[in-house]
């Protein structure tokens, strides 16, 4: 990765609350992890997971492969 884009994952994470920092960090250690392992790990309704999933892709953090039961998050 370039000096660029680490600056930018930076100051995105600066942004992120404890709460989205946690779900960061359980996809970067867990590497392609679905949404129903996220749940295993983080006392969070699966509304809520997807609500910070989602933010965290609106902020150009978390890549989502695959559909449906099939779908999985990773870092990018």
């Amino acid at each position: 990765t370039n000096i660029f884009a680490k600056k930018i994952v930076s100051i995105n994470l600066d942004r992120l609350n404890s709460n989205e920092l946690l779900l960061y960090y359980i996809i970067k250690d867990n590497g392609n992890i679905k949404r129903s392992d996220i749940e295993k790990k983080i006392d969070l309704k699966k509304s809520q997971i997807l609500q910070i999933i989602n933010k965290l892709r609106e902020y150009n953090l978390v890549l989502k492969t695959g559909q449906g039961v099939n779908t999985k998050y990773m870092i990018k």
